[in-house]
Order: structure tokens, then sequence, then C-alpha cells
């Protein structure tokens, strides 16, 4: 079992729970999508808070086990411009997840050829010029990317 927003928290010993972002924050401040930081002080991180079940307060201390680091990554514009390195726990990211879902569902590839895209594209994936793998090949990239696909140098150019 995974969680589709790629993110679960220990809620007992040896369990976890699935949960959701519910902000990310960089400087102590709330940023939006698509979630812009500076990267010129790598100390500086980006801090993807999440959800956690009032019942699991006993186990999970809030105030250490209630958010995720992420550093903050040079865009590749200019020397101040950054974005976030992960968008785990996002919306954004949770779309990603099922798309690529979609993908291996409908996959008949060899174990060590699942998770590779360009084995979808041949006979025992999805196949090629089906919308959903470009779809899916797309949303990974652009989770994996995420900091330089703002711009449309730096997508372009990665």
């Amino acid at each position: 079992m995974f969680c589709q927003s790629g993110l679960a928290y220990m809620s007992a010993q040896d369990e976890a729970k699935c949960t959701s972002a519910n902000g990310i924050y960089f400087e102590n401040s709330l940023i939006n999508e698509p979630y812009k930081c500076s990267p010129q002080d790598p100390d500086k991180k980006c801090m993807i808070n999440f959800n956690i079940d009032d019942a699991d307060n006993a186990f999970t201390s809030q105030s250490s086990r209630d958010k995720v680091e992420a550093d903050c990554r040079c865009a590749m514009t200019d020397q101040t411009s950054g974005f976030c390195g992960s968008v785990i726990g996002t919306e954004f990211y949770r779309k990603a997840v099922r798309a690529k879902k979609l993908v291996l569902q409908r996959s008949d590839c060899h174990t060590l050829d699942r998770y590779d895209f360009r084995a979808q594209k041949d006979k025992c994936g999805i196949g090629r010029g089906n919308e959903e793998w470009r779809f899916a090949v797309d949303q990974s990239f652009n989770v994996t990317h995420w900091p330089y696909i703002h711009s449309s140098s730096s997508y372009h150019c990665v």
C-alpha cells in the first residue's frame, strides 16, 4: 500500500497513516504554489507541514513530527530566485501519483521495467501515443524537477 499524497507519519509503533500537506512555509511564512523561496542561505529550509489526527497526538509529538524539511532550490533564472525542492503531500503531487498509478495498473511489463516510462511505451505498457502515458510522464517530470519548471528558459533546458 502507498499514500497517494506521498506522505505518511508514524502514528504508533510499527504503524503509519497517510496524510497530506496543510501548508508549505519558508522563513515561518506560509507560501503558495509555486512555493517561491530564496536559495541564498542553504540553512533556511522549506517546511512542509502536514495534518495529524487528534487520536495520534499521544504518540506523535506535534512540535517535532508534523513537518518535513525540503531544500530551497535555485530556479536557474537568477541568483536570488528559488522554489521549494519538494511538493510532497500537495494536490499537485497527488495528481502525479494518480497518473503514474493508472499507467502501472495497465502495465504487463516485467517487474524490472515496471517503473521505467520508456518501457511503458513498448507493447507491455500502455503504448505509444497514449495521452494517459504522456500525462503521467509530464506530471512525473514536473514533480521531480519542480524548482525548474516555472521559467520557460529553465524548463526547456532541463
